[in-house]
């Protein structure tokens, strides 16, 4: 025990004696050595070491672990500078925030080299850490000195952008209304990059703009946003003029979008197509299918993509005879209106198949018919006119559509 208190002492006053004529490293050094029961180390005679070993000065420098993200990715750099004994190694350790940890060996070249040594740890993770110890560790993979700091975590920014709606061949700005702020370094929205836009907006669908800004640490984040290509709204009506029993063509106008159109005879569609051309439409017909002026005909008309935008009865009429137009009848109204031609007397009103009334005020071609605006409960009620001439001949049979616009 004599002979151990002797060598301690000369331990003590050899690392004092060191440390007073080399030169500080850090402001805040760490210094540990033999028996530094701070670092609950035993280095003695009994490790294998020699006296250099056991004696030498070893100091580990402060240094600064930050931390960057780059979306799931974490990344800690800092650098480091520590003085050792020439068959020493440095390690570090690093220090998970989920208690976990993992280590390796930042130095090795220095064995034979100066004892002063520096250099730049570069540790890439998919989890966050707390802290970094860096140790000295003798030949025998004692550690005699170690210092730990904790991990500098830089804020990420933020990208500000919303989903946004637009109109089928709508200009669209990809950074218009789109930000980012950073709490070090403030306003970044000037260095919002687009990594992916696949925007169309000729064609209507759901469509993601990706943004990414990096800061001055490294943090790196990316946003999604959806862009919604709405299609552009299409509109148009059809007017069929009289159609005469026999001919081959059923006619007439059109205005807006209309592409083509469904037949319906007798409320059983038998047809698709027609030709629209300069507002005017032809529209080929089996006319054996149209037998009386009581057949009930219609045309449904739909732009180029599908979309119904009208409807409306074929007139039907005998050579020499009339017919009455109704026009589209709005649910809460007490008047039926339309239009008539040739000998056109009087009407007759069925509501569900059911026989209403009979009467109607035709003048000048124009025509109206008052009705129980109770008696109409929904946009599909069935609804029809019988036209009569004075002599109660049958003229035609139309359907009456029906709206709540």
């Amino acid at each position: 025990m004599k002979k151990r208190k002797s060598l301690k002492k000369v331990v003590t006053l050899v690392l004092a004696t060191v440390m007073v004529v080399a030169p500080v490293i850090s402001s805040k050094p760490l210094n540990a050595y033999a028996e530094s029961a701070e670092n609950n180390l035993t280095v003695s005679e009994n490790n294998g070491l020699d006296a250099s070993s056991r004696t030498a000065a070893r100091v580990i420098d402060t240094f600064t672990p930050k931390q960057t993200k780059v979306n799931t990715k974490y990344t800690v750099l800092y650098t480091w500078k520590v003085k050792k004994y020439t068959t020493d190694t440095v390690w570090a350790v690093y220090n998970f925030s989920d208690g976990t940890t993992a280590e390796r060996n930042i130095e090795t070249l220095g064995r034979t080299a100066t004892t002063t040594i520096s250099g730049t740890d570069v540790y890439n993770t998919n989890k966050p850490m707390k802290s970094v110890t860096i140790q000295i560790r003798t030949s025998k993979n004692v550690v005699c000195t170690k210092r730990t700091e904790l991990v500098v975590s830089n804020s990420e920014p933020v990208i500000y952008a919303n989903d946004k709606t637009i109109q089928q061949g709508e200009w669209f700005n990809p950074y218009a209304g789109v930000s980012a702020w950073d709490a070090e370094d403030g306003n970044l929205t000037h260095m919002v990059a687009v990594v992916k836009n696949n925007v169309n907006t000729n064609v209507p669908g759901t469509y993601y703009v990706t943004y990414e800004v990096t800061d001055s640490d490294g943090n790196t984040v990316q946003k999604t946003i959806t862009v919604t290509v709405q299609g552009k709204e299409t509109s148009g009506t059809i007017t069929p003029n009289i159609y005469t029993l026999g001919e081959s063509y059923i006619t007439g106008t059109y205005t807006g979008d209309v592409a083509y159109a469904d037949l319906y005879i007798n409320g059983v569609k038998v047809d698709t197509g027609g030709n629209f051309n300069n507002g005017y439409f032809s529209y080929a017909v089996n006319s054996n299918l149209i037998t009386s002026s009581t057949t009930q005909v219609y045309l449904a008309a739909y732009d180029k993509n599908g979309k119904l935008l009208d409807r409306k009865s074929v007139p039907i009429c005998a050579k020499g005879y009339g017919a009455i137009i109704p026009n589209e009848y709005h649910m809460g109204s007490s008047e039926i209106t339309g239009t008539y031609t040739g000998d056109v007397s009087y009407a007759e009103l069925y509501v569900n198949g059911s026989y209403v009334s009979r009467g109607g005020n035709f003048v000048n071609g124009y025509f109206t018919y008052w009705i129980d605006k109770n008696l109409v409960k929904s946009v599909t009620t069935p609804m029809s006119l019988i036209a009569y001439d004075k002599n109660g001949k049958v003229l035609n049979n139309p359907i009456i559509f029906i709206t709540d616009k």
